[in-house]
């Protein structure tokens, strides 16, 4: 009976430590698999991270994009060994054109003034010399003026607006010796055609009776044309006195 104790006791110690292994090999599976997500996890955002980098590259600030070099402001003659922002938007210019392969400094050197007899050149602006002669790489006036020209030309046309549309005014089939002369509204479109015609003055210094109201005393009374338009004085006299009317029909 004691030696079934004992070998019971010597199993059941033995069956402790490995049921403890048992228990310690699962934990350690668990573990391994967990340590394996967690790599396939770094794995993942590593790529992640490397792609949105890649896409995220910003242009260097010494190449300009070719809305902000497409017309650069130039208001004075620039040559070998001037400085400033406006040889930079030139270079700026004539890198976006192929001309100069190389970054905008903002110092004319020899490469720029190379590129501008080049662009001069293809652009038939100057036709060979030398900067002394013919102003060959030289940005002058007529130089910036082509390139001005040349930056409008590239440019697409703006829409224009619609023309306003006139209703038809038919003139007048009457006579008229001096011509119908059409009368326009704000916009530009005839409205009516009317006729002004000079008549002579018919003056009586002696008849005060049929005088307008509005005449001065001292003014000849000049006669009225009778017209079935309208009728406006014509001509007046140094002393603002009427002496000759008009009729518009």
């Amino acid at each position: 009976m004691r030696t079934l104790r004992v070998a019971s006791f010597t199993l059941l110690a033995l069956l402790v430590p490995l049921a403890a292994y048992a228990q310690s090999t699962n934990d350690l599976t668990a573990l391994l698999a967990q340590i394996t997500a967690l790599e396939q996890q770094i794995n993942s955002l590593a790529g992640t991270t490397s792609v949105t980098t890649a896409t995220n590259v910003s242009v260097p600030s010494s190449q300009p994009s070719n809305s902000s070099a497409s017309c650069p402001s130039l208001s004075r003659t620039i040559s070998f060994g001037s400085t400033g922002s406006d040889v930079s938007s030139l270079q700026a210019f004539l890198i976006t054109k192929g001309f100069l392969q190389a970054t905008a400094t903002g110092y004319f050197g020899n490469l720029t003034q190379s590129a501008v007899a080049n662009w001069q050149e293809s652009n038939e602006v100057v036709a060979g010399g030398d900067a002394v002669s013919t102003g060959l790489g030289i940005a002058g006036p007529k130089t910036r003026a082509a390139i001005f020209a040349s930056c409008v030309d590239s440019h697409p046309a703006l829409p224009t607006a619609p023309a306003k549309q006139c209703l038809p005014v038919s003139q007048p089939q009457t006579d008229c010796p001096t011509g119908w002369q059409p009368v326009d509204d704000a916009a530009g479109c005839a409205t009516y055609y009317q006729c002004s015609i000079s008549l002579p003055s018919t003056s009586n210094p002696y008849s005060t009776s049929t005088a307008s109201p509005t005449t001065p005393a001292s003014c000849p009374v000049v006669q009225q044309p009778i017209c079935s338009g309208t009728v406006t004085p014509f001509q007046t006299s140094a002393n603002g006195c009427v002496v000759s009317y008009q009729c518009s029909i």
